[in-house]
């Protein structure tokens, strides 16, 4: 249930940051789809479904802050919504998984 609120704000923080923030929001955004991915990672080899991973360890390198990874503002663009749309999808899939 937990990874549910997690995976949807992270999505939808995402999404938002394609607009204009603050800078205090990007680096908030950088702590949370961090951990989002790491949770998003351990939770889909927990359940047997590792495909997930293809999203996870990628964004764990790139939000992750201690690495520092860099890019200009469009680029941020393109991946902060592939990113906000794969968390919604894995919200989507692992809410009607907890369910069954």
């Amino acid at each position: 249930m937990a990874l549910n609120y997690l995976m949807t704000v992270s999505g939808f923080a995402s999404i938002l940051a394609l607009f204009e923030m603050p800078y205090d929001f990007y680096v908030l955004l950088r702590g949370l789809v961090s951990i989002s991915a790491v949770f998003l990672g351990v939770f889909s080899v927990i359940k047997g479904n590792p495909v997930w991973l293809v999203l996870a360890v990628p964004a764990f390198v790139l939000w992750f802050p201690l690495f520092g990874v860099t890019m200009d503002r469009g680029s941020w663009a393109v991946l902060n919504l592939l990113a906000g749309i794969g968390f919604l999808a894995a919200w989507r899939k692992f809410e009607f998984s907890e369910r069954a």
